[in-house]
């Protein structure tokens, strides 16, 4: 119902039907050849969570879900079993008598271990937080070269991973990379925050950011600046007892978001070599393994091909 009634925020691609997780690599790869294009700036800052669904609590879950139409009943019975379940170890001895469970000296979080509704629920939960994001971010926006399509993004996602950006594309003298550089930096300490407020939290140490600032010869040649650009983006955890210097990553060098190696320049030598070094390792099991023709047809069509043909 509430995919039908439009009620999640357009930006979270994960656990929803008709989406995929091409399609933020796809946002991400359009939004830098528009940047190249146009030889506008922009700043893509790359979120992980910690511990996506294992942070999730019950108290909040419950009441996001039924803010998208989830009875309030089903929301009791799920919060009811994570409060009364008894978790035990089971092995080849058998089924441990011994088993804990949640109390309040020692709570558990969480929608459970293997539960099949946590995606539903993280996805119900980071609408929120996006929907709280996009009404005090900066954002991106972008425009056709005529002007009669306008769109904004603030925060793409697929589960836990996201993204966010910052630029000032309307403009047609670009501000100094220095001033969008505070935009993400303000962008992302939201974030980060909104995730804090929410029980989770963000794996600061894994997160990065690239910068697309273009410098001008005398002659009026467009070069992309590789070294790194502006000052360092520095967050606060949300509990405000540390901060994070984020890693800066050249706009020449590729990151991994969800399976892609990208690269804001275009460059695509880094998943090439991917593909090459994965490619290798498959002949060599097929070459080392006893199959026949009808085994390794079958490892060709079914694992080979899927892993190699995703990105």
């Amino acid at each position: 119902a509430s995919e039908d009634e439009g009620l999640l925020n357009d930006g979270q691609y994960g656990s929803r039907p008709n989406r995929s997780a091409h399609d933020p690599v796809f946002i991400e790869e359009i939004q830098s050849e528009i940047c190249r294009v146009s030889r506008k700036s922009n700043v893509k800052f790359d979120n992980n969570a910690t511990s996506c669904y294992d942070r999730i609590l019950p108290a909040f879950a419950s009441i996001a879900s039924q803010k998208f139409g989830i009875h309030k009943n089903v929301a009791f019975v799920m919060a009811s079993t994570l409060q009364e379940c008894k978790y035990k170890l089971k092995t080849l001895l058998g089924v441990s008598e011994d088993y804990y469970t949640h109390c309040k000296i020692y709570p558990i979080y969480g929608t459970g271990q293997g539960s099949g509704n946590s995606p539903a629920i993280w996805c119900i939960i980071s609408s929120v937080l996006f929907d709280c994001h996009t009404s005090r971010a900066h954002g991106a926006t972008f425009e056709s070269p005529d002007r009669t399509q306008t769109i904004t993004f603030y925060m793409i996602g697929f589960v836990d991973d996201s993204t966010g950006q910052a630029n000032a594309f309307l403009l047609d003298t670009q501000p100094h990379a220095e001033h969008l550089v505070e935009r993400m930096r303000e962008d992302a300490q939201l974030w980060n925050d909104l995730l804090w407020a929410s029980g989770g939290a963000s794996e600061l140490a894994k997160c990065t950011y690239h910068v697309i600032d273009y410098a001008f010869t005398p002659d009026g040649a467009p070069i992309l600046r590789g070294g790194q650009v502006g000052s360092d983006i520095i967050l606060q955890t949300g509990d405000r007892t540390s901060q994070q210097t984020i890693p800066f990553k050249s706009a020449h060098c590729s990151h991994k978001t969800l399976g892609h190696y990208k690269a804001p320049s275009g460059n695509q030598t880094r998943q090439y070599q991917v593909l090459i070094e994965k490619s290798n390792d498959a002949g060599t099991f097929v070459q080392c393994s006893a199959l026949n023709w009808k085994e390794a047809w079958s490892y060709y069509f079914a694992i080979y091909l899927p892993s190699i043909g995703y990105p």
